[in-house]
C-alpha cells in the first residue's frame, strides 16, 4: 500500500506522506527545460515565517504550507485563489500543526473568531470605564461600559459564547 498522497502545483509533481504532512517531495526530471539523466524525487524544505506559519517553495513560488496539505488531501480546492478570500483555518490555534485533521476551508469571520488573545474592550477617556465590544458579522456592537478590565473582558467572553460559533 502507498502512503503517499500525489498530486501537481504549477505542473510539478508532489508527494505528501498520508501519515506525516511534513514529509513532502517534488519530482525533478527537468533541469529548466532540459530532460535530466536521473530524474529523482527531492525533499521540499520547511521552515517558519516570523508570524510563526510555515511557508515551503515550489519552482520559486512561495506557498504557506497549510494551503499545500489542504490542497493534496482536496485537489478540487483552488490553492492559486486569493489566500484572504479564501483562507484555510487551523482549528487547534497552534499554525505550525498542519495535519490535515487540523484545517478547515473558513472565511475571514471565521478566522478573526478563532484568535485566541483578544482583549474585547477598550477604555473610554471620557467616561472613565472600560467599553466592551464584540463583532458579528462585520458589524461591532456595543456590550457597555465597565468599571475594571475584568468585568469588560468577562462580558466579551460571554458574548463571544453566544456569537461566535465556533
Amino acid at each position: 500500500m502507498d502512503d503517499y498522497i500525489y498530486f501537481e502545483i504549477n505542473d510539478r509533481k508532489l508527494k505528501m506522506n498520508k501519515n506525516d504532512s511534513n514529509d513532502l517531495w517534488i519530482y525533478f526530471e527537468f533541469m529548466g527545460k532540459r530532460l535530466i539523466k536521473n530524474p529523482r524525487w527531492n525533499k521540499v524544505g520547511i521552515w517558519v515565517e516570523s508570524n510563526n506559519y510555515c511557508r515551503c517553495s515550489i519552482d520559486n513560488n512561495k506557498y504557506w504550507f497549510h494551503r499545500v496539505v489542504y490542497y493534496a488531501w482536496n485537489q478540487d480546492w483552488d490553492i492559486d485563489f486569493e489566500p484572504r478570500k479564501n483562507p484555510i483555518d487551523h482549528k487547534d490555534h497552534n499554525t505550525q500543526n498542519n495535519d490535515i485533521s487540523n484545517l478547515r476551508v473558513g472565511t475571514i469571520s471565521l478566522n478573526q473568531q478563532n484568535k485566541k488573545h483578544v482583549k474585547g474592550y477598550c477604555w473610554h477617556k471620557r467616561n472613565q470605564s472600560y467599553y466592551a465590544r464584540i463583532t458579528v458579522n462585520g458589524k461591532q456592537h456595543s456590550l457597555g461600559g465597565y468599571k475594571t478590565k475584568e468585568e469588560a473582558h468577562q462580558a466579551y467572553l460571554d458574548a463571544k459564547k453566544i456569537f461566535h460559533e465556533w
